[in-house]
């Protein structure tokens, strides 16, 4: 179950700041890396070279209209902590009629799954059961069990699931490798502190009855006295 999973990874990663900076590192040194395009290699001579630059330029040029580019390569690495990560292209027409991408827009990796246990189709699952006065089926956000099939939508979509353990895209993410480990670490560290709260020498709070049972006229206040400080 993604959802809850996803969850969990997330508070390993919240919980362990070394963790945290040893998965940011990669994706933040691909997403400050410089993006450049280079045009298709052809043959000496081949008729399409200056076509092939052309088209170079113009996808050069294409990248730099997208909004936060490099905020969603970011959001898009961490595809290789969770498994998957996903990203929806937000597309505008231009002038010349055609379709230019304007905004990659965050898709959370708890709302991908693959719940068909027939084919490994991924799905975006959106809200669920919100409505408690419906039915399940009769409200809209309810209405798809499974949810959005990706494959449904072409070119609408950027899904990013690196192999990163060779293993099915339910099975892979370094998260999954780590959290184990993650969560023992996170169970010493808690159980050295309570130690240390336990058994470590607190700082003293020393307390005397101010009371003096010789003075006249009653008991009233007095100084510490040597034995006081002693004890």
């Amino acid at each position: 179950y993604r959802m809850q999973y996803v969850d969990l990874l997330r508070e390993v990663l919240e919980r362990d700041p070394h963790l945290f900076a040893v998965v940011r590192k990669p994706i933040l040194a691909v997403m400050n890396g410089r993006i450049e395009l280079t045009p298709a290699e052809l043959p000496k001579g081949h008729p399409d070279t200056a076509r092939a630059a052309e088209i170079a330029a113009d996808i050069s040029y294409r990248l730099t209209l997208i909004k936060g580019l490099k905020q969603s390569i970011f959001a898009l690495g961490f595809g290789s902590f969770y498994g998957v990560s996903v990203a929806e292209n937000h597309f505008s027409q231009a002038r010349d009629g055609s379709w230019i991408i304007t905004r990659l827009g965050f898709v959370h990796s708890r709302r991908c799954a693959f719940p068909d246990s027939n084919s490994w189709d991924l799905y975006i699952w959106d809200q669920g059961q919100v409505s408690g006065s419906e039915p399940y089926g009769m409200n809209p956000t309810n209405s798809n069990m499974y949810g959005l099939r990706v494959a449904d939508w072409p070119h609408k979509f950027i899904v990013y699931a690196p192999q990163v353990s060779g293993d099915y895209p339910t099975r892979d993410g370094s998260g999954r490798i780590v959290a184990e480990w993650a969560l023992i670490k996170r169970a010493s560290a808690r159980n050295a502190l309570r130690y240390l709260e336990q058994f470590s020498k607190p700082i003293p709070e020393i307390t005397y009855n101010t009371a003096d049972p010789d003075s006249e006229g009653g008991m009233k206040p007095r100084e510490a006295t040597e034995a006081d400080i002693a004890n």
